[in-house]
């Protein structure tokens, strides 16, 4: 297959079944966290799930700061990367439950064409 990075490598053709057998297996060795990966429907009925970094938890506070709906957490732990990272470790499950209904909630008023 092609590398995303280079572009070198071979061009394969995969069937949709190949394609989907191949995807349940590796999601069956590496399932998602729980609350990782919202499904979002916008204003106009359309749906989009968070993808990146790894589908951590907590990527709804990320993007709920991206938004300016969280303050920098940067400046709140004076730039510590450490401190950071245990801010964002120490989030229980109803926390996360908390950002992620926001983050829907905020969803709802986007319309696609205007992310």
């Amino acid at each position: 297959l092609r590398q995303q990075r280079t572009g070198q490598g071979q061009m394969v053709q995969v069937s949709r079944y190949g394609a989907g057998v191949f995807c349940h297996r590796i999601a069956a060795l590496d399932p998602p966290q729980p609350l990782a990966s919202p499904l979002l429907q916008t204003l106009d009925g359309r749906f989009m799930r968070l993808l990146g970094r790894g589908h951590q938890p907590h990527d709804a506070w990320v993007l709920l700061h991206a938004l300016k709906r969280r303050d920098s957490l940067a400046e709140q732990m004076g730039g510590s990367f450490e401190r950071m990272r245990s801010k964002l470790q120490t989030f229980t499950w109803e926390d996360l439950q908390k950002h992620q209904d926001e983050l829907l909630a905020c969803a709802r008023e986007w319309s696609f064409q205007d992310l």
